[in-house]
């Protein structure tokens, strides 16, 4: 890999923030989907995260223009972002929380498949083994019971799928765009696509509810570009365990909001989880 070890261990740093950036963006949204429509929360913090992202084009690029060559692959790896985050709360609805987990955790196995016929990055053995630890662990931790319907497997793989193919296309465009023109993307196509819903669902919000709305929106802006850069600097079959850590982040917000407590064989895949990745980047960085 022609990546230094500084460049892999900062985007490593990159990704893990994106991740508590991401579990208290998802922790806050499920509260306020108690409240109000879903694609309103969408709308409402893409609309807020856009001013953000904006600031950290013209912080990136010296000014607020969207200049690109690449303007339709832009647009691609956005409607992709929307596909993968609609199909997966769909397929919430579909099956129990802890199926539709175990099936997205899949995708970093998929990307470490991806990385080499599409990018010519191709995964180590000791990275295939790796990945494959960590996707175990997480299925034991969150242990899938019952069969899981085939409707609500065919959503999942189609959000994986899109998930996916978002990574190696934030890889490939990292090349030659910047981390902030591809945030500022994303944000446009979330506006564009839930704004189109708003009409049919609308409740009116309150001073505190739009507060956090504006939080929620620093909180997507924050994440959505940590991941991006992680991706743009790291090679995603290196990054791809560190996905798994998202539970673990999970986990931990979860018992200081709402004093959920961990048991003991959670806590121990999770130990396993964060080997394995740190194991990728041992590995990679060695090589």
């Amino acid at each position: 890999m022609s990546e230094s070890r500084s460049k892999i261990t900062s985007a490593v740093i990159l990704l893990n923030i994106g991740l508590i950036f991401f579990v208290v963006h998802d922790a806050l949204s499920k509260a306020l989907t108690a409240r109000y429509p879903l694609f309103e929360i969408i709308f409402l913090r893409s609309v807020f995260a856009l001013p953000l992202v904006l600031i950290l084009l013209r912080w990136e690029q010296g000014s607020f223009r969207l200049r690109t060559g690449r303007f339709w692959a832009l647009v691609g790896r956005g409607v992709l972002s929307v596909m993968a985050f609609s199909c997966f709360l769909y397929g919430l609805t579909l099956m129990p929380l802890a199926d539709t987990f175990a099936l997205f955790m899949s995708a970093p196995l998929l990307i470490a498949a991806l990385t080499g016929p599409l990018l010519g990055e191709p995964a180590s053995r000791q990275q295939w083994i790796a990945v494959s630890v960590g996707f175990a662990a997480v299925l034991f931790m969150i242990r899938p019971g019952g069969s899981i319907p085939l409707l609500g497997a065919l959503v999942m793989f189609a959000a994986v799928t899109a998930f996916s193919c978002s990574i190696i296309l934030t890889r490939a465009l990292g090349r030659s765009e910047s981390a902030s023109i591809m945030t500022v993307f994303v944000m446009i196509v979330f506006v564009i696509a839930s704004g189109a819903a708003i009409p049919f669902a609308w409740r009116t919000p309150s001073a505190t509810d739009l507060l956090l709305m504006m939080a929620l929106g620093a909180l997507a802006a924050g994440a959505i570009y940590c991941t991006i850069s992680a991706y743009k600097s790291g090679p995603p079959a290196l990054l791809a365990p560190f996905q798994y850590v998202s539970l673990i982040w999970a986990g931990v917000i979860g018992y200081a909001v709402w004093g959920d407590v961990p048991e003991s064989s959670v806590v121990l895949a999770g130990v396993v989880v964060v080997g394995s990745g740190l194991f990728v980047l041992h590995s990679g960085t060695k090589r």
